[in-house]
């Protein structure tokens, strides 16, 4: 099921984090379920604005239940109405295996009446351990992936069904080990990253956006020979700070995460020509993706490779369908305390991150089965002239 999300003024904001200090969240693992309820609270009350007339879908993998019950627990404080959808690897990895490419593309019945009675929903997606997505089909999960978008979009959109994702799911030992990352390290830079100011980012988001929003000209370099120019054209720009408010329901920006901490705007998809070598590798279906680059010809991908790993994207890129070779969206880091390498590279302040394919889900003009993204750690990012980013550092001054 596709994750979904709301946003407070300033004030509250920096209640929220007087209230409640983030670094405390990622030890769900060992702690009391005191912790559990102040970060259900700050998720169902603060983040999503949680009342007596919301439906709400609490996503979980098993390793996180004792979290998904608190979070369950809040909304019936909050007199709303809850359910929890448990997942687990075996139900996952079985879903994918078994089902054929016909049955996982079509509409889910479950999924449909789930989207046309939830109001919110909060996602703690998995799976536990990635090793197996090195077996899966790339046509299955495409289809898969077409499946969904068929039964959640445009419906989810239509209805303003909130959104809050997190990815408590994600942090596990096995995932640690499959991508090389030191589990304990992970923790650490997942709770500095959960700990930074909401209000911070909400100000720092709302001034890129204002640049954004009257942007036209995009150029991004880098040292690594990157060259590629795009354009905006004043499309609505996402601003996430964990939190939605009344700005972003107007915008029909549903969808908040926590860790937070970027803003987003769909590119023409016309447009888009020269080259990019990202410099960050991507984490993709049990593997790390090194050297990607692109290469872009008035907006389509005209040529992709990647010095290790680039199969698992390139099949699926292979068998998608739609509009899977246009350029996407434009994503901007802004959270200072978020670090490199531990599948938030899109949040750090000063990240650039560039996608093919889908976008439609954010207001763009792809529909594909097939969507990705890579990040850029270290690019120049120049709007119709201004500097916002040099050599990726956030320069707004």
């Amino acid at each position: 099921m596709k994750e979904r999300g709301a946003r407070l003024s300033d004030a509250h904001a920096i209640k929220v984090c007087q209230t409640f200090n983030l670094r405390t969240i990622m030890s769900f693992f060992k702690v009391k379920n005191v912790l559990h309820e102040e970060l259900a609270r700050v998720v169902v009350k603060d983040a999503l604005s949680i009342n007596s007339s919301d439906v709400v879908t609490i996503t979980t993998w098993d390793h996180t239940i004792d979290v998904a019950n608190a979070f369950a627990v809040e909304c019936f404080r909050q007199g709303a109405d809850a359910i929890i959808v448990l997942w687990t690897d075996e139900y996952y990895y079985g879903l994918l295996r078994e089902l054929s490419e016909a049955s996982l593309g079509e509409h889910s019945k479950i999924c449909e009446m789930f989207t046309e009675t939830e109001t919110a929903t909060i996602g703690m997606f998995g799976p536990k351990n990635p090793e197996g997505l090195k077996k899966l089909s790339p046509s299955k999960i495409n289809a898969w992936v077409e499946g969904e978008r068929k039964s959640h979009y445009p419906r989810n959109v239509e209805r303003g069904i909130r959104n809050v994702g997190l990815p408590l799911a994600l942090l596990t030992p096995e995932r640690a080990k499959v991508y090389g990352f030191k589990f304990e390290s992970w923790k650490k830079a997942m709770n500095n990253a959960l700990a930074m100011d909401l209000k911070k980012i909400a100000r720092k988001g709302h001034e890129v956006a204002s640049i954004l929003e009257k942007a036209h000209e995009i150029h991004l370099t880098a040292a690594n020979g990157t060259d590629l120019t795009f354009e905006l054209n004043k499309r609505p720009v996402h601003i996430d700070d964990g939190i939605i408010d009344k700005e972003d329901l107007a915008k029909k920006s549903f969808d908040a995460q926590l860790p937070a901490g970027s803003v987003l705007t769909t590119i023409v998809e016309s447009s888009g020509n020269g080259k990019v070598s990202f410099d960050r590798p991507l984490q993709s279906m049990g593997l790390n993706v090194t050297g990607i680059e692109w290469k872009f010809k008035d907006g389509k991908l005209v040529a992709m490779k990647a010095r290790k790993n680039l199969e698992p994207i390139s099949r699926q890129f292979e068998k998608a369908s739609g509009d899977k070779d246009r350029i996407s969206f434009l994503q901007i880091g802004l959270n200072p305390k978020a670090e490199y390498g531990y599948l938030m590279d899109h949040i750090v302040e000063g990240a650039v991150q560039i996608g093919v394919g889908d976008n439609e889900y954010i207001g763009g003009k792809n529909s594909s089965s097939f969507g990705t993204v890579a990040t850029m750690g270290k690019a120049t990012l120049d709007i119709d002239g201004r500097t916002i980013i040099r050599k990726g550092k956030l320069s707004l001054g």
